[in-house]
């Protein structure tokens, strides 16, 4: 006859090996989950909100023969002449900060990074994409920054 204290050593070490696997588990998913699904999912939110005020931007051009600087840290969103290029909730993503200005040589800079919060509380790395577009409405130059 078996004593129960054997038993409960046999359970404990079951459960022990178990909970091993599984943060061994979680060991090598967790950082492929960050970096396959979300971190992906933010870059091509980045890349979907760059891309929509560039075409904003290109609509401007069209409208009122000029580009319209913007920032979203500002709270009131910019009168762009397609309003509904922009949707709201794209604008007040709370993850990164969109900006776009005039520049002296009179193509127009697109930039979209990381808000500084997000990066301090380690929710996402410092990313930033810029797009730069000329005065016809043409893409110049498009640039990827990472940590």
């Amino acid at each position: 006859m078996r004593k129960p204290r054997r038993k409960f050593r046999t359970l404990a070490t079951s459960f022990a090996w178990l909970a091993g696997v599984f943060l061994l588990i979680g060991a090598v998913a967790g950082p492929l989950y960050f970096n396959f699904v979300h971190l992906s999912g933010f870059r091509a939110d980045m890349e979907t909100a760059v891309g929509r005020l560039a075409a904003a931007q290109r609509d401007e051009l069209v409208v009122r023969e000029r580009f319209r600087t913007f920032d979203n840290r500002i709270p009131q969103p910019p009168g762009f002449a397609n309003a509904a290029a922009i949707p709201a909730d794209l604008y007040r993503d709370r993850r990164m900060v969109l900006a776009g200005w005039e520049r002296e040589n009179g193509n127009f800079m697109i930039r979209a990074m990381t808000r500084p919060d997000a990066v301090r509380s380690d929710l996402l790395p410092a990313i930033l994409l810029e797009q730069e577009i000329d005065p016809q409405g043409k893409t110049v130059k498009r640039t990827w920054v990472d940590e």
